[in-house]
Order: structure tokens, then sequence, then C-alpha cells
């Protein structure tokens, strides 16, 4: 260990830069948080690009904001809506599933669902129909058979009396 001032000066400048270092990890761009974060967010700059595809200085910024919002410790959420309302609703790949974006997303899986209710129904109500005439047309037949048999029996008999 050397000794003096210089010893001193090493000493400190090892601890800043050990510091520097641990501080560092948590910028990781390898972090699975934070590629999932960029991944959810578009570049602002007009470029119409996802984060993790954009390389110019105003992507740079977002990331780095990214780092610090995980060094602080908030959450997905926290972070999206933070982000959102700096930058509006654009910056988002999907938009949040809350107030009326909710409605967005709900929509179309009820517009669906009653498309197959109607379907079912409208199935459901040809097939009953279709089977109910045949019903009503198997009970007008044996009906009509047996006049007729009846009637020719009938016929026999006021042969043989008339």
């Amino acid at each position: 260990m050397p000794k003096g001032k210089t010893g001193l000066l090493v000493t400190i400048l090892f601890t800043l830069l050990s510091f520097s270092i641990s501080g560092s990890e948590g910028n990781n761009i390898n972090d699975p948080f934070f590629q999932k974060l960029e991944k959810d967010f578009l570049c602002v700059d007009g470029c119409g690009m996802a984060l993790v595809d954009c390389s110019n200085k105003t992507a740079e910024q977002m990331r780095l904001d990214l780092f610090n919002f995980i060094d602080q410790g908030r959450t997905e959420i926290e972070i999206k809506t933070y982000m959102a309302g700096i930058y509006g609703n654009e910056v988002l790949r999907e938009p949040l599933k809350k107030g009326f974006n909710l409605i967005i997303w709900i929509t179309p899986f009820l517009v669906i669902l009653s498309g197959f209710v109607m379907i079912f129904t409208a199935v459901n109500k040809w097939v009953f129909t279709g089977k109910v005439k045949e019903n009503r047309e198997k009970n007008v037949a044996p009906e009509n058979n047996n006049l007729e048999i009846y009637s020719s029996l009938i016929d026999e008999e006021r042969k043989k009396y008339f």
C-alpha cells in the first residue's frame, strides 16, 4: 500500500470508483424489466419507431429516464403513467387499460360475443322451426292416412248392405 498523500488519494479514488461501478449496475441494458419497458414505449421524436429500435438522442434520453425510474424503485404502471403524462398516450405502444381506453379494449370482445349469440339464436330458431314443421306434417299425414283407410272400410261395408 502506498504511503502518504498518494496512498490516501489512491484509496479515495478506488473507493469512488467502486461506488460508481456499483451504482451503474442498476443501468444494465440486459435487465429484463428494462428490456420490457423499452419494448413498451415509442420514441417521441417523430420517427415512429419503438424505443428498443431507435438510436437517436431522444431515445437515449428516454432510456436514461427509464434507468432513473428503475433505480427509484418505481413499478411498471407508475413509469408508464408518468411517461404518458409527460409525452401523452402516443408514447405507449399499447394504451393503458383504464378509463376510456378500457372501453376500447373490451368493446371488440363484446361485439364478437354478441355476434356469436345472435348467430346461435338464429340457427337454433331456424332448426327448431324446421322440427316443429316436420312434427306437424307427421301428425297431419297419419290422420289423413287413417281417414282414407276408414273411408275405404266404410265404403266396403256399405257395398255389402246396399
